[in-house]
C-alpha cells in the first residue's frame, strides 16, 4: 500500500516547531501482539528502547495506509523530530449543513 504523505508548509511560528510533514498509519494488530511477546521475552527491554525511539515504534507497531484507514498520524516537524498523534474522531455532518459566505 502507497503511503499517504502530507506536505505542511513552514508558518515559522516562533518559540514552537513547525510541521514538515504529516503521514498516515494505522495500528497493526499483529505487530501488536508480536511486541508484547518480545517485551515479555526481555523482560521489557523492546518497550523501554521503542518509548525512546519513535521511529523504532512506528516500525514495529504501524504500517502505512491511506487517509481513510488511519487510526495515527505519524508527524515530522522542521527540526526532523518525529511523534505519533492519535487522530480524534471529527463528526463533518454539522459543517454540512451550514453555508459559508464569502466576504469580498
Amino acid at each position: 500500500m502507497a503511503k499517504t504523505k502530507i506536505f505542511v508548509n513552514n508558518s515559522l511560528v516562533e518559540g514552537e516547531c513547525s510541521i514538515q510533514y504529516v503521514y498516515c498509519i494505522s495500528l497493526s494488530y499483529f505487530k501488536l501482539l508480536l511486541v508484547i511477546l518480545l517485551t515479555i521475552m526481555s523482560l521489557g527491554f523492546v518497550l523501554l528502547i521503542m518509548f525512546w525511539m519513535v521511529l523504532l515504534q512506528r516500525k514495529m507497531l504501524y504500517s502505512f495506509c491511506d487517509l481513510e484507514n488511519a487510526t495515527h498520524f505519524l508527524v515530522k516537524n522542521w527540526d526532523n523530530s518525529f511523534s505519533i498523534v492519535k487522530i480524534k474522531n471529527v463528526s463533518l455532518d454539522s459543517f454540512s449543513s451550514k453555508k459559508i459566505n464569502n466576504i469580498s
